[in-house]
């Protein structure tokens, strides 16, 4: 459908009246008049603004990363009739600015959207969930991600800083066994042979489990998550991962969050779903 308003058909009427020439150079969409004594043509078009001083009305897909910038540029644009929505499972938020009201329809074509953020501490966690890595890959994993661990859960950053060191130290040994711990540790026996004796037999205990602080989306507050740590030993050779709890529940925690604080800064009700 054409965008025209009263004013915009009563301009084109009074240059047809007036014009010795009226040219269709896009059928249906963009007309020339030239006026009696004029120099040289008025391009008018049906479908856009590109010939005017300035647009007709406001239009566009704006694009933001977090909720102050969608907070500030919905108090700028939107309206009494503007409305919001939250798609859950995409982690976006949509302002439709020119929606429509009870009175009549709009356009709803001026708009924006945020896209959540996720933080790259849940990137870096969540993408190695599940995987299991050898001796030397999971210590330094734990090396580099050491300040994620939640100061106060059963297993500090140092204690995770030492264990992944007792890996580094111990990376040419066979592992004969595991066993589970009272204290909720799983202790492994492995075996160290040198060229000046025989094997020398050792022990490295692992925690059960340890807690994350971490900030899943970028505008949500701190989530302790639980992770579990996993074990595999196979012909003497030993890989480890980590189990984390329910994370797509989390996710959908923070998103939950998030949305809460933008119908906050924005004052608005946030309806669940995705605008036509």
């Amino acid at each position: 459908m054409t965008d025209l308003n009263s004013s915009t058909i009563e301009y084109i009427s009074d240059l047809a009246v007036r014009a010795e020439i009226a040219e269709q150079l896009e059928p249906g969409s963009i007309y020339a008049f030239m006026h009696p004594h004029g120099t040289k043509p008025e391009i008018v078009s049906l479908r856009d603004d590109q010939y005017l001083d300035e647009p007709r009305r406001k239009r566009g897909s704006v694009h933001v990363t977090d909720v102050t910038s969608l907070a500030a540029y919905h108090a700028k644009h939107g309206t009494e009739h503007t409305e919001v929505f939250a798609d859950l499972d995409a982690a976006t938020i949509t302002a439709v600015l020119n929606a429509h009201s009870a009175a009549g329809p709009d356009w709803q074509d001026h708009r924006v959207t945020l896209t959540m953020r996720m933080t790259p501490q849940w990137i870096t966690w969540t993408g190695q969930n599940r995987v299991m890595m050898s001796q030397q890959a999971f210590a330094e994993f734990l090396e580099d991600n050491a300040a994620d661990i939640a100061a106060d859960g059963p297993v500090s950053a140092a204690d995770l800083i030492e264990l992944a060191q007792e890996f580094h130290a111990h990376t040419k040994v066979t592992f004969a066994s595991g066993k589970r711990l009272k204290s909720g540790e799983t202790q492994f026996v492995y075996t160290e042979s040198t060229e000046a004796k025989a094997g020398e037999r050792g022990t490295i205990a692992i925690p059960d489990e340890f807690e994350l602080a971490l900030r899943p989306l970028e505008d949500c507050d701190l989530f302790r998550i639980k992770a579990r740590f996993r074990y595999r030993l196979r012909e003497g050779q030993l890989t480890l991962g980590y189990h984390i709890d329910d994370p797509a529940q989390k996710f959908r925690s923070a998103v939950d969050e998030v949305v809460e604080l933008a119908e906050g800064k924005c004052g608005v009700k946030v309806m669940r779903g995705r605008p036509g």
